[in-house]
């Protein structure tokens, strides 16, 4: 692990990641790196590729390289000839990366405008480039530099799909769900994958063929995707005849500089007509429309009282929702210092924020909602509010929230983490009553409608016995 500020460093050795000590150790060198300083990117490859060479020869070697920021020790700053020099002997490393087979994979973090020479640097050396504006998108980078290295260049991709083979009636429509594999792994399209064309052609009888491209957005509702970026693609088919229809699927692009051309054709579907339903839905239309036209003024004004009742208890809800959903409670802290008298403890009111969320942080920049001050180095980190009724599958899963109604979780900004229970972690879910430190600091959270409720018995009994533990400890 290299550190490229104002110079580079190596702050871990290439070594196996090793146990739970070793992580730590990890751990404690990430979190002493900050934002602050210039951006060295050539010493930074150059440090990565020595300690790449101590590897042994036959295991497989790239680098990952992260950065928010360009280029800018002063001496490029001050004219053009000084950052071409600089950019060509980049150039020249990522040579020496490429002549040893060896990829450099790129983030771009938070700054766009920084990918240009990441992007170069990823192209030369065979790496992935990905620009990200949060860390959760960093979760697609890693599975995509996974896949490429996993695999063997020789491998090469074969269409898998997902399809119901059943008879449909006009009008129905039926998702298709396609995507590359190699072996059990989804391929997904960055700089190694390169698709120029992902589509399914359905044919009726005597007809010029139905041509539906597929879609890995997850955004619109007509291209029936389910996650974005996760390689599966999907797409709605419209029945719009009775008959018989040949559906074929259809792949086209370049992997790893292969270039391929795969069609595949995954059966017939049967489309029955829908005349009866048809009929039977005029009949019911007419019948309605007579009734209407009868009773006019009874229906209209028993909608507006509807309407006037609708909107008035939708307000009253959406008035209470939006209190119930503001962060309650308060955040104790304290400098958790070694010996001596410890600081007096003061109250972070997370009531007075009036939103779900509150950022604490040690630099007045971030905009933060409290601000501490600094001891042994700044940090910042956020204190969210989930419930039940907000909360959807994909942050009860992100978040791994447990419990019944309402969830606390500390969120760490990059370049902080929390030690919970003698365990230092990226986030956590507390309870009232958890304690947790950041850096010198000590927090302590005072809500009681963020009570633990245990999902079984033995869960809280476990809870229970190490608190009562922990006061044991402090009073003797």
């Amino acid at each position: 692990m290299v550190e490229f500020a104002d110079q580079a460093v190596v702050l871990v050795p290439l070594r196996k990641v090793g146990d739970q000590a070793s992580r730590r150790g990890i751990l404690e060198a990430l979190s002493g790196i900050g934002a602050k300083g210039d951006t060295d990117i050539k010493g930074g490859l150059e440090k990565a590729y020595l300690e790449l060479t101590k590897a042994e020869k036959e295991k497989k070697k790239f680098a990952l390289m992260l950065t928010d920021g360009e280029p800018d020790l002063p001496y490029l700053l001050k004219n053009a000839d000084n950052m071409a020099g600089y950019v060509a002997a980049v150039d020249n490393v990522a040579g020496s990366y490429k002549a040893q087979g060896w990829a450099v994979h790129c983030v771009a973090l938070h700054r766009e405008k920084a990918g240009e020479l990441l992007q170069k640097i990823a192209l030369a050396t065979g790496g992935e480039y990905f620009f990200v504006q949060e860390a959760a998108e960093l979760t697609r980078f890693f599975q995509s530099i996974m896949l490429v290295q996993k695999h063997s260049p020789a491998e090469s991709p074969r269409l898998s799909y997902v399809l119901e083979a059943r008879n449909y009636k006009v009008g129905e429509k039926f998702p298709v769900r396609a995507g590359l594999k190699i072996d059990q792994d989804y391929l997904i399209p960055g700089p190694h994958l390169k698709l120029e064309k992902f589509e399914l052609a359905v044919t009726y009888a005597r007809q010029e063929p139905q041509v539906i491209a597929l879609q890995d957005d997850a955004e619109k509702e007509s291209s029936a995707d389910e996650q974005a970026g996760d390689g599966i693609f999907s797409a709605w088919v419209d029945c719009r005849q009775k008959g018989s229809a040949v559906v074929t699927l259809a792949a086209q692009g370049t992997y790893r500089d292969q270039k391929f051309n795969e069609q595949l054709e995954l059966g017939k579907i049967k489309i029955r007509p829908e005349v009866a339903l048809k009929e039977r839905l005029l009949q019911g239309w007419q019948a309605l429309r007579g009734q209407v036209l009868r009773n006019w003024w009874v229906i209209a004004a028993g909608l507006v009282v509807v309407l006037l009742a609708f909107l008035a208890a939708f307000f009253a809800r959406f008035k209470k929702e939006r209190f119930a959903a503001h962060l309650k409670g308060a955040l104790f802290d304290r400098v958790a210092k070694e010996g001596g008298n410890n600081p007096a403890v003061q109250e972070l009111n997370l009531e007075k924020v009036e939103r779900n969320e509150v950022l604490i942080a040690t630099e007045s920049d971030l905009a933060a909602d409290f601000i501490l001050p600094v001891q042994d180095r700044p940090f910042a980190f956020k204190v969210k509010k989930f419930s039940k009724a907000y909360t959807d599958v994909e942050d009860s899963k992100e978040f791994k929230l447990s419990g019944k109604e309402i969830y606390y979780m500390v969120i760490c900004l990059p370049g902080t983490y929390l030690i919970y229970e003698n365990i230092p972690k990226s986030r956590q879910q507390v309870f009232h009553g958890d304690r947790f430190k950041i850096g010198e600091y000590l927090f302590e959270l005072n809500c009681p409608e963020a009570r633990m409720e245990a999902k079984a018995g033995e869960e809280k009994i476990k809870k229970d016995t190490l608190r009562i533990l922990k006061r044991l400890a402090k009073k003797k």
